[in-house]
């Protein structure tokens, strides 16, 4: 039962951090069009928050699985800054916060296939 529990919280774990990352990212882009557009500035905080953020939640989510403790760190780091640019919307703070509960609940066991 254990373990079943365990794979359901990986895969929640895996989609959350694809999704909120893929997130990010976009917002980080259109943030970015929007900028060029505008010529508003703001560019090195929004698009280093943004897509830097959501590039280093993918990075701990997807690529290393075979290192927990620094996929968890790298996770964090781009959850936390993610959400410094998109505090107004409420919802994806809260995303990035439960992402951040169930890496850190998560036990600490590298994926034998990366």
């Amino acid at each position: 039962m254990k373990l079943a529990q365990s794979s359901k919280r990986d895969v929640l774990v895996r989609r959350l951090g694809i999704g909120l990352g893929v997130v990010f990212i976009g917002l980080g882009i259109a943030e970015t069009v929007r900028l060029i557009v505008t010529g508003d500035g703001g560019f090195l905080f929004w698009f280093g928050t943004l897509c830097g953020g959501g590039t280093l939640v993918l990075v701990g989510t997807l690529r290393l699985r075979t290192r927990p403790t620094l996929a968890s760190i790298v996770t964090i780091v781009g959850t936390l800054a993610g959400s410094v640019a998109t505090a107004w919307t409420l919802v994806l703070p809260i995303a990035a916060m439960t992402l951040i509960v169930l890496r850190l609940s998560t036990p600490p066991t590298a994926d034998a296939h990366p």
